[in-house]
């Protein structure tokens, strides 16, 4: 399986585009990703990056404990406030996403007549990609047909 990513003059590997400061305390195993061993005791976190992160801080998240996660005995304390607030930081923006996502569907008027309301949120919705298909299939202009069915109607009588 072929990683992309760069071996700086450390030496150290980092995925292309990556800030996630985890990859400052472990390494990808046999360039595996989802496999990273610990630079501090040396186990293997079968989860990528982010599994990495739970054995060094083994910390809760809001009461949550990180379930089937071995604690990292050898790491140093501000390894772990590096990684913690890393890794509440983005928590934070998850959640600020999913808020703003929420926001945006409660505000969303399905039965009213109110069109600027609608008209605002179908701006933010990205277009769906056109497929093959659509090649073979186009929207159908109901005032047309109408206007088409009814000259035919007529031409018969």
């Amino acid at each position: 399986m072929s990683v992309e990513g760069s071996q700086g003059s450390t030496g150290r590997y980092r995925p292309t585009n990556s800030n996630d400061p985890g990859w400052d305390y472990g390494q990808p195993v046999d360039g595996n990703r989802d496999h990273v061993k610990c630079d501090f005791c040396g186990h293997v976190s079968k989860g990528g990056i982010k599994r990495l992160k739970q054995h060094l801080v083994k910390a809760s998240y809001k009461g949550t404990m990180y379930k089937d996660v071995r604690k990292c005995d050898k790491v140093p304390q501000d390894v772990v406030d590096v990684l913690r607030s890393f890794m509440e930081g983005k928590q934070k923006i998850t959640e600020e996403k999913q808020s703003k996502k929420d926001e945006m569907i409660r505000n969303v008027n399905v039965y009213g007549n109110d069109d600027d309301e609608v008209e605002e949120v179908m701006i933010q919705i990205p277009k769906k990609r056109k497929g093959p298909m659509d090649a073979f299939v186009a929207p159908i202009d109901v005032i047309s047909a109408l206007e088409l069915l009814i000259q035919t109607k007529t031409k018969k009588l």
